[in-house]
């Protein structure tokens, strides 16, 4: 368990601070069909017919519909584009299979990289340098919301408006105590508004109900929120792994 020593260390700068997976396939026949029954007293007039060669391509392997559509010497050829083999054969399609993969909306990426990604974006649109999160002070940075000079006269609004600005994404708006108490800019990059003002005020006024460290390992190394697609600054394009629901739902509530 961290103590709230350590608490304190991750979500609020220290003093000094610096203002981020086969279907069964059918076995091809060309092993078995039309394949004539030799006489054993016969065998020497009798011979099997000369096999034409075959380009072995991915799609013996993995047929997809409509794809067996010519016949040659009783074997069932694949069409594939751009194979010259199957293009000589008199009759063979060389239309483009549809049922190809889209290679962009196939494509396999991990959840610490679509995170990553994602806060870049936010970054960009916040203003923020996202150099300084991979310097060696990168710890010790604060959040450009934070105003150290805030009085209780100060109108809650008035602060709001004075951060916010008119091109910012409505779920990175900072919250009132974002700009009221010290903490690290890796949170502001999270459009959970809900998310971001409980982190920030347990963290100055309750550091003893809150693992900081845990939750930065939770979202950072663990893949508890990931953004899924969409626009990254969008809350809506945000997913959060049941297990992280259940732990943090403190923080969460109902985004």
């Amino acid at each position: 368990m961290v103590r709230s020593t350590d608490t304190l260390r991750v979500l609020q700068p220290t003093p000094g601070a610096n203002h981020m997976q086969a279907e069964p396939v059918d076995p091809i026949d060309c092993c078995t069909a039309d394949v004539p029954e030799v006489d054993p007293d016969t065998r020497p007039s009798q011979c099997l017919a000369p096999m034409t060669p075959m380009k072995l391509t991915l799609d013996h392997f993995f047929p997809s519909e409509g794809t067996y559509n010519v016949q040659n010497n009783g074997v069932h050829v694949p069409h594939v584009e751009g194979d010259t083999y199957n293009e000589s054969i008199p009759g063979s399609n060389s239309a483009p299979d549809p049922m190809l993969p889209d290679l962009y909306q196939n494509t396999l990426e991990l959840a610490n990289t679509m995170l990553l990604r994602a806060c870049l974006h936010n970054a960009q649109r916040l203003g923020i340098s996202i150099r300084q999160f991979f310097g060696y002070e990168c710890m010790s940075l604060c959040s450009p919301f934070y105003r150290a000079n805030t009085t209780m006269s100060d109108d809650p609004q008035a602060l709001i408006e004075n951060v916010s600005s008119p091109s910012t994404p409505a779920h990175l708006q900072p919250t009132l105590p974002q700009i009221l108490f010290p903490h690290h800019p890796i949170l502001d990059l999270l459009p959970l508004p809900t998310l971001r003002t409980r982190a920030v005020m347990l963290a100055a006024t309750a550091p003893t109900s809150i693992d900081a460290v845990d939750l930065k390992r939770d979202i950072i190394e663990r893949a508890g929120i990931v953004c899924r697609g969409g626009q990254p600054w969008d809350m809506h394009s945000w997913v959060a792994a049941p297990w992280f629901l259940k732990k943090w739902k403190l923080l969460l509530g109902h985004l």
